[in-house]
């Protein structure tokens, strides 16, 4: 099992990388439909690391 990068960080540093992945998924989806999107591959990771986010968060409130 792969261990969690997002484990060791604080719940305010998680909302900040969350707004920050946020943001950077949007400025993709921009680009998607300009058509200059070079790496489309990177919309699945991004995705893959917010809800990898919010499940650390959910834990993290959950104790």
């Amino acid at each position: 099992m792969k261990k969690n990068k997002f484990a060791e960080l604080s719940m305010g540093e998680l909302n900040q990388k969350e707004n920050e992945l946020r943001s950077e998924l949007e400025m993709l989806n921009l680009k998607k439909n300009v058509g200059q999107v070079s790496k489309p591959n990177k919309f699945s990771e991004i995705k893959r690391d917010i809800a990898a986010i919010m499940t650390t968060k959910r834990i993290i409130l959950a104790k």
